[in-house]
């Protein structure tokens, strides 16, 4: 029978968590960073807090709390910069996070940008500013997941040194 110390079954969980960040990157309602983050915390623990070094372990702490604050606003700021009202954002998130439930990434970005752009043709009566609020949800979701994806391969990258 093989015997597993505890700091090692910690570091694979730590693995497995940064391994499953970079994919759950592009899946709503998932924090990718966060889950990233567990992994990295999990390590340090496991380590007895010495591993990752201090400055590398705040510097992985403070990039995956801005990646994921970022993300959850995102879309939001695109909205408002693209010139959509509070009122048609927060439709349209609770919309997309209904559609989510039955289509995914898919339904989510479907339902905000959808939602966006009815709200807004409704109330401006212009397809074209309706369209460029709608479209600057598209972009700014998938620049997030795009930041999200760099981000946590590169948790994985520096802490598979760490721990190699």
């Amino acid at each position: 029978m093989v015997s597993v110390s505890g700091s090692t079954l910690l570091t694979i969980l730590a693995v497995v968590l940064l391994v499953v960040g970079i994919p759950a990157s592009i899946s709503p309602g998932v924090p990718a960073p966060l889950v990233s983050l567990l992994g990295v915390l999990l390590h340090w623990v496991g380590t007895g807090c010495t591993e990752p070094a201090p400055l590398l372990f705040s510097f992985l702490i403070l990039v995956a709390l801005l990646t994921f604050a970022a993300g959850q606003l995102s879309e939001v700021i695109a909205a408002r910069v693209g010139g959509a009202s509070s009122k048609a954002v927060a439709l349209g998130v609770v919309v997309g996070l209904i559609l989510a439930v039955f289509l995914g990434a898919a339904g989510l970005l479907v339902g905000i940008a959808g939602t966006v752009f009815v709200v807004e043709l409704v109330r401006k009566r212009n397809v074209k500013q309706s369209l460029a609020a709608s479209l600057a949800i598209v972009v700014a979701s998938f620049a997030s997941s795009v930041v999200q994806i760099a981000v946590t391969t590169g948790m994985f990258v520096a802490m598979l040194v760490v721990i190699l």
